[in-house]
């Protein structure tokens, strides 16, 4: 029987308090794309409606690194 492996959405990682530095997330559309956490913005204000935002850095096609900045409800454990 295969494993299953399974999608864990990085906003609850985020909202734990668990997110850090150096964690390995992927884009849940580029599941083969692994990319690195630089920076994740600790303070939200969740109740005016503002989504927890992710710097990531990454390897492109021609091997340079990417920093780029996506929602937390975009990437995945």
């Amino acid at each position: 029987m295969p494993h299953k492996f399974v999608v864990q959405c990085y906003e609850a990682h985020h909202l734990k308090g668990k997110a850090a530095v150096g964690d390995v997330v992927y884009l849940k559309s580029r599941p083969d794309l692994p990319m690195h956490v630089v920076f994740a913005d600790p303070h939200c204000n969740r109740t005016a409606g503002h989504k927890a935002t992710v710097k990531v850095r990454y390897l492109g096609p021609d091997m340079q690194p990417i920093t780029a900045e996506f929602k937390a409800e975009e990437l995945s454990l």
